[in-house]
Formats: C-alpha cells, sequence, structure tokens
C-alpha cells in the first residue's frame, strides 16, 4: 500500500474530511485493524491567503510544490490537497514534480 500524503490546514474541516474518507475507504476494503499511511503536511492558512489576495499564481504553484516535496521527502508515494482554490495551479504545481503518475480528479 501506498504512504498517502495530504496537503491539509489550508482548510481544515476538508483535511479531517480526507482522513476520514481515506480511513473510511480502506476499512470498507480491509477487515483488519490495520490503518494507511498518511503524513499530513498542516499548511499556515495566512499564507495561503496572502498569495491569493494578490492573484499571485506562480507563487501559489511554488508554495503548493514546497509542500509536495515535504511530504515526499517524509516518505509519502503520493500527495492530495485538502481544499479545492488551490487546484487552480494544479498543472503548474504537478508539471514540477519529478515522476510522472499524476492524476487530477
Amino acid at each position: 500500500m501506498k504512504r498517502i500524503g495530504i496537503i491539509g490546514g489550508i482548510g481544515p474541516e476538508s483535511t479531517i474530511d480526507y482522513y476520514k474518507l481515506i480511513i473510511g475507504a480502506f476499512h470498507e476494503k480491509q477487515t483488519n485493524l490495520g490503518y494507511p499511511e498518511i503524513i499530513i503536511y498542516s499548511a499556515n492558512l495566512s499564507s495561503l491567503m496572502r498569495i491569493l489576495e494578490a492573484h499571485d499564481w506562480e507563487n501559489l504553484a511554488e508554495w503548493l510544490l514546497e509542500k509536495v516535496v515535504a511530504l515526499y521527502k517524509a516518505g509519502a508515494e503520493f500527495a492530495v490537497i485538502g481544499s479545492n482554490t488551490p487546484h487552480i495551479v494544479f498543472d503548474k504545481v504537478s508539471s514540477r514534480i519529478p515522476h510522472t503518475d499524476v492524476e487530477h480528479y
């Protein structure tokens, strides 16, 4: 099973929702008491808000990429963003990740 990374803290409630949904989906398929390995990067919302207010999409992409790289270095094999708004730069971020199995849902 792959180790999951979540960029969270942007919307704390959605971070919790992602965590619960992942655990729930896992338990639908597994009957044991194991849990998937999940790493959460709790990002600073005020930093994100400054970037969004400035409409600085290049900086937003760099900001998110920094979090993806941190999750990767912590052992995550793929990552999700626990908020809708940052997905406006998904293509910019995914094109800079040094692997090819990035998917956008």
